[in-house]
């Protein structure tokens, strides 16, 4: 599964609330799953569980006339690592394209001792000059 599935099947309240149900509950009927969320109807729910599964984040097991959910963690693992993985590796892409290197932090500066060594204080953003003004 990619991680843009993953996460936009994450993008719903309802579909992380179900979530967070199976992780506390372990395996869950959509019925009892259903009963969680009053007043939703059960097209409206198997369009969530539908997400889910097709995302790879759940998966369903049926029993005669019930579905069983169970949580699959390990692709949540999964396409977290992957995205900090792609996170990085954008990140080291961009600061070696441009000859940047991240100072150490003791070598940054504050925001106002920055601003302090801004040489035009009307150039400034307007948002920035009271900063300036503080820190003076």
């Amino acid at each position: 599964m990619s991680s843009v599935s993953i996460f936009k099947a994450l993008a719903s309240k309802e579909r992380l609330e179900i979530l967070v149900l199976l992780k506390e509950n372990g395996s869950m009927t959509a019925g009892e799953l259903t009963d969680y969320f009053d007043g939703y109807s059960k097209p409206r729910m198997s369009a969530h569980f539908k997400v889910l599964k097709d995302a790879g984040v759940i998966v369903g097991t049926r029993h005669g006339q019930s579905i069983e959910y169970d949580l699959t963690l390990g692709v949540l693992e999964d396409a977290l690592r992957q995205v900090i993985e792609t996170a990085i590796a954008l990140h080291k892409g961009v600061t070696s394209e441009r000859g940047l290197k991240a100072k150490p932090k003791q070598d940054r500066q504050s925001p106002k001792e920055a601003l302090a060594q801004h040489p035009n204080t009307e150039a400034m953003p307007v948002r920035d000059r009271h900063l300036r003004e503080e820190g003076a």
